[in-house]
């Protein structure tokens, strides 16, 4: 029974390769272990042939599970401690920004670090109901805003519609989040006798308020436990389809408004400066 070649193979592990069922008899029956492994970590039932139900392999690996059985439930091997069963247990564990699969048995458990994952899974739970504590969360809606921009003569150049608006953020030690949802945008023309008195908009008009579905949507989540590292742990960005139509008479006053503006910001400017110096002295 302790004879083994070079692989570490007993002879109840050839008798197994072999399929030989008259073999496998004899042993079990002069106390072969059937719960001794190989080199490879074998067992004898786990190197049988595969065949099919009527052939010889097939009684064989009948036996040799049979006694297995048997000799695991009765805790008694013949040489040494009995082989336990094998049971792989996997678990997802999350290093830094990173998630990490474990494969392992119970016996593994200590060795590569995953005794104490009770005693951690209790202390980022305490972590997590102190980080909710100290959390603020804003939840902000609007049926409906309207924003016109007026020239310097003044005379209305546009009107910007934003119906169906939501601003939602939260923010904790652990995590910032901002989410806006917007349900339908218009930006209307206000110069008269204009060809497209809606600038932009979307290309398919619902049939009824019910049917109007989010037109735009961003969402972001920055996850902040990592303060060495900017971990943005979500960013997503939906738009739906819209047509734009600009006509010349309505880009030209678009552009006086612009260089209105930026002449208007320079001399703001120039007149920072003046105080600035007018201080100094």
């Amino acid at each position: 029974r302790a004879s083994r070649d070079r692989l570490g193979s007993r002879p109840l592990h050839c008798a197994a390769l072999a399929g030989s069922v008259e073999c496998v008899k004899l042993l079990l029956a002069a106390q072969a272990d059937p719960t001794r492994s190989d080199r490879s970590n074998r067992l004898p039932m786990e190197i049988c042939n595969a065949g099919g139900p009527e052939t010889p392999e097939a009684a064989t690996l009948h036996l040799l599970t049979r006694a297995w059985e048997q000799q695991q439930s009765s805790g008694k091997a013949a040489h040494g401690k009995a082989k336990p069963a094998r049971v792989l247990k996997v678990m997802v564990q999350l290093k830094g920004p990173v998630s990490e699969i474990c494969l392992f048995n119970e016996g593994d458990a200590a060795r590569i670090g995953l005794a104490d994952n009770v005693s951690d899974r209790a202390k980022m739970a305490e972590e997590l109901r102190a980080d909710m504590e100290s959390a603020v969360f804003v939840d902000l809606q609007f049926d409906g805003i309207s924003l016109s921009l007026i020239d310097r003569e003044p005379r209305e150049v546009l009107n910007v519609f934003l119906m169906g608006l939501r601003l939602r953020a939260f923010r904790s030690n652990s995590q910032h989040s901002l989410e806006l949802l917007l349900r339908h945008l218009q930006i209307d023309s206000a110069v008269p006798s204009t060809k497209f008195p809606v600038m932009l908009g979307p290309c398919e008009q619902p049939l009824n308020d019910e049917d109007q579905h989010v037109c735009v949507e961003f969402s972001i989540i920055h996850n902040r436990r990592w303060q060495s590292i900017v971990y943005l742990e979500y960013v997503g960005a939906a738009v739906r389809p819209l047509r734009l139509q600009v006509e010349q008479n309505t880009v030209a006053r678009l552009l006086r408004l612009l260089e209105h503006i930026d002449k208007a910001q320079r001399k703001v400017e120039q007149a920072t400066r003046k105080l600035q110096a007018a201080d100094n002295c």
